[in-house]
């Protein structure tokens, strides 16, 4: 699996099951001739980025790296038609095979992040720092994060507006926010934090925790790049990480085939000379009008 949110909430026998459900969100695509294999996107309806779920057989059957081939090029094309405008996939470091095979596929690397796995505290009372968020709050605070981060990566690491969202407030103003995905008994927490809230990165995630609270059994942080100074306090309360991946994206072409464009009728053979000939000495006309003085 190469979509860590689909990875923790869900898992892949979970994914069996949504598939089942036809759930809106899980859009299974399956690869028939010359040779058999499903892919799986995950993309809520509307989205512009949608995620790797899914690829099957393994790499490392007989198929190889042409099925996968195949399947990505037909999931990039299938995805397009929806209106996605690009492919992310979360490609483990200690999975080389799968990365040399995305960059073959023309994917690239955008971003990075480690994921930290751990359960909450026993002790989680006495926070009040966090709340959740309304719809205001979460558009201006999207709208400040995405103009922080430059516009090749967004897509890598912006925040998934169908998550949980809380504010996170110090100083009487939201100082960033957490975005929560809540699967059966297991929790994806990302984290979008300033720098000049780091004085007070205990207590933040001390309240994420808090919110989750004994509802997850598993609570896994997902943090960008820009966010691994978080991993000192996510050490602290006893979390620990258990991955580093590689954020790559392919980004999507047969979405044009949603415009329509008007043939522009085509004359064969070369212009004849007199029309050439006329259209010059009409410029010239106009041209030595213009030069006349003024009387």
């Amino acid at each position: 699996m190469f979509d860590s949110q689909v990875s923790v909430t869900i898992g892949e026998d979970g994914l069996r099951q949504r598939l089942l459900y036809f759930a809106s969100d899980i859009h299974a695509y399956a690869l028939r001739a010359p040779e058999a294999g499903i892919g799986i996107l995950n993309y809520p309806p509307g989205a512009n980025c949608a995620g790797l779920a899914y690829l099957a057989p393994a790499l490392d059957s007989e198929a190889g790296q042409s099925l996968w081939f195949a399947l990505l090029d037909g999931l990039t094309a299938k995805a397009g038609e929806q209106g996605v405008v690009a492919i992310r996939a979360e490609v483990d470091d200690a999975a080389p095979a799968a990365f040399e095979t995305f960059r073959r596929c023309d994917f690239a690397v955008y971003a990075r992040q480690t994921l930290w796995a751990g359960s909450p505290p026993i002790d989680i009372s006495g926070r009040r720092a966090l709340r959740r968020a309304g719809a205001d709050e979460i558009d201006a605070a999207h709208d400040a994060w995405n103009a922080r981060l430059p516009g090749l990566i967004r897509q890598a690491q912006g925040p998934a507006k169908s998550a949980e969202q809380y504010a996170l407030d110090e100083r009487h103003s939201p100082s960033g926010f957490a975005a929560m995905h809540r699967g059966k008994g297991r929790a994806l927490i990302d984290l979008y934090l300033p720098l000049e809230g780091a004085d007070q990165a205990d207590q933040i995630v001390g309240d994420v925790l808090a919110a989750v609270g004994r509802t997850a059994r598993k609570i896994v942080f997902r943090l960008r790049h820009d966010m691994e100074w978080v991993g000192n306090p996510l050490k602290q309360a006893g979390f620990e990480c258990v991955g580093s991946q590689a954020v790559m994206i392919r980004h999507t072409l047969a979405r044009v085939q949603h415009y329509s464009f008007k043939t522009i009728p085509a004359k064969t053979g070369p212009l004849p000379t007199e029309s050439l000939m006329s259209i010059s000495q009409s410029e010239e006309r106009i041209g030595e009008g213009q030069r006349q003085p003024a009387k």
